[in-house]
């Protein structure tokens, strides 16, 4: 009433293109009423803020009148913060809270992932320059005392429980600690101190690489934070109203209140943070790994060259080993249970390989530790027969796989689409894994020795990572790059995060 002739010429009415001096302010509609944003303290009607902001996509209403009946689901994909059209400033009016804290929460979702990729592409590009030959030349022309190792039986009591309790499953969803897998921690190892500073010495860009790999596992984005905040407020509000009514209350209050609180979120649990966690357990895997070859060319250099190498030291590299070996298994499941809580099946699929060749290798280094040990004649014949129902289990669940993997529905096209990709990244990788337990077996039953297939052939078999993209000099498959996964991102409605390449690959959406 009081603005000045200049103000009440401005348009606030999109639609109809209306100035505010042409707003009859006695009238209570949506295209009369006035909203003034707070950032800028430009105004217009109800009615345009409304239609920029896209309410109908957060609110129903009943079609006739316009009247708001409740929430409903907001669009899928990431969604930017609505604007003033007259200068862009952000419309952050209360009216429209639900949206422009959903456009928020997306930005630090974006942020987030940004930062989770940036991350795993320094770590990948840390772990591919680490060279195992230097390491192992380190390790191996090292000539030092291991000198004694005394532990009392209460010290190995409480490292076996430090162990046993690193790879408990009910711990926090990450992999295991870097100060767990560091052989000169006493706590978790009986390792030597002057042969843990050789072993610190040959793998400390390997261990800094891991610590970085697990801070991104353990990394939560503010989407998950929220929606995991709605969901236990909607959850508790569920459960009390059954607790205050028991005559009317549902026969199963919690599972009826885990429904309901998810029909009232109105939106998929956010997944991204899932995926590049389940990236980045991968390469821990892969780290654990190398540092297992690393600790097997350690013992039998040392079991070759020094026939009298004491016997405590060869029990306390082969803990060390069988721990690493333990944990790989422990957080590859953790990967595993991460893939399908959030639907993604092909993650899914690769992570049954790398369960089944971290068994192969723990299996083979069992082999080996009792081969340097002199045991082999007495644990023969339970070694055939354990290697014989390990065929037989692979056997099945490669069926097993395929079967999961192609019972998902899909179009024809997609189906022959998933059928090719089993062959080259799944199928073949499997075959090779049966291969080798079945040379294992050959040769355990003519009693010859077992050459394991070298960590460098055995990369091949998850070369299907995708975030394997680089091949370096000397055929050695590592972690690098990320180059398909760059450009923008986006959301499908079952809540995975892809961009364009991911698309074009089929890769990461399992639906």
């Amino acid at each position: 009433m009081c603005a000045t002739n200049e103000v009440k010429s401005q348009v606030v009415d999109l639609v109809m293109h209306r100035t505010l001096d042409e707003i009859n302010l006695e009238e209570e509609t949506l295209d009369e009423l006035l909203i003034r944003i707070p950032n800028c303290r430009h105004v217009f009607t109800v009615e345009t803020l409304d239609g920029l902001c896209h309410m109908n996509d957060y609110y129903s209403t009943d079609g006739v009148s316009g009247k708001w009946l409740g929430l409903q689901a907001p669009p899928d994909g990431f969604q930017k913060p609505p604007v003033c059209p007259t200068c862009r400033a952000s419309i952050t009016s209360p009216r429209y809270g639900r949206i422009f804290k959903r456009a928020d929460l997306d930005i630090l979702e974006l942020n987030t992932m940004g930062r989770m990729l940036r991350a795993l592409d320094n770590v990948c590009g840390s772990w591919q320059s680490f060279s195992k030959e230097e390491a192992e030349k380190i390790l191996t022309a090292a000539n030092v005392d291991p000198g004694r190792i005394s532990s009392s039986p209460k010290e190995q009591k409480s490292r076996i429980k430090a162990r046993a309790k690193a790879t408990n499953k009910d711990r926090r969803i990450t992999a295991v600690s870097v100060q767990s897998i560091n052989p000169g921690n006493k706590e978790f190892h009986s390792v030597s101190p002057a042969v843990a500073a050789v072993w610190r010495t040959a793998t400390k860009e390997l261990m800094e690489s891991y610590r970085r790999a697990c801070d991104i596992a353990a990394t939560r984005s503010a989407h998950v934070n929220a929606w995991d905040a709605a969901f236990s407020c909607l959850y508790n509000q569920e459960m009390e109203r059954s607790l205050s009514d028991p005559r009317h209350a549902p026969r199963r209050p919690e599972e009826h209140a885990m429904r309901v609180a998810r029909m009232s979120v109105g939106q998929p649990q956010p997944r991204a943070d899932k995926r590049y966690a389940v990236e980045a357990i991968w390469a821990t895997l892969e780290i654990r790994l190398t540092l297992a070859q690393l600790a097997r060319t350690w013992l039998k250099v040392k079991c070759e060259t020094r026939k009298s190498y004491p016997i405590e030291h060869r029990q306390s590299w082969g803990s060390y080993t069988t721990f690493l070996f333990a944990t790989c298994a422990a957080d590859a499941q953790i990967a595993f249970d991460i893939a399908k809580d959030s639907d993604s099946r092909r993650q899914m699929t690769i992570t049954s390989l790398l369960l089944w060749r971290i068994g192969l290798e723990r299996f083979s280094f069992n082999v080996e530790l009792l081969q340097h040990c002199n045991r082999m004649i007495e644990e023969r014949a339970n070694l055939m027969t354990t290697t014989s129902a390990k065929i037989a289990d692979t056997k099945k669940e490669m069926v097993a796989v395929l079967k999961d993997h192609l019972a998902i529905k899909r179009s024809a096209e997609k189906l022959a689409e998933e059928e090719i990709w089993l062959t080259s990244n799944f199928t073949s990788k499997a075959i090779t894994l049966l291969t080798e337990w079945q040379k294992l077996e050959r040769a355990l039953r003519s009693q010859t020795f077992y050459q394991p297939v070298s960590l460098e052939e055995q990369m091949a078999i998850v070369k299907s990572f995708k975030f394997c993209e680089f091949q370096a000099p000397g055929g050695f498959l590592g972690l690098t790059g990320h180059t398909a996964h760059t450009g923008h991102f986006y959301n499908c409605p079952n809540g995975h995060t892809y961009v364009i390449e991911d698309v074009r690959s089929s890769f990461w959406c399992g639906r």
